[in-house]
């Protein structure tokens, strides 16, 4: 299973990335075989924060 997260986490609130680290420890648990992929508009400060890699969400809405 393949499963993509896309939210605005971290946005200067850390716990943003709390909710979605237990998200994702749950998911684990659930089924270590899924395949996860987080998108964010703060994707270095997720990745840090997270200890993942996170995908940009990249916006152009004018």
């Amino acid at each position: 299973m393949k499963l993509l997260i896309l939210g605005n986490h971290t946005c200067g609130n850390r716990g943003d990335s709390a909710i979605l680290r237990g998200l994702l420890d749950a998911i684990n648990i659930l089924n270590p075989h899924t395949e996860v992929d987080v998108m964010s508009r703060y994707p270095v400060s997720s990745s840090w924060l997270l200890n993942r890699p996170v995908m940009a969400i990249r916006c152009s809405f004018k």
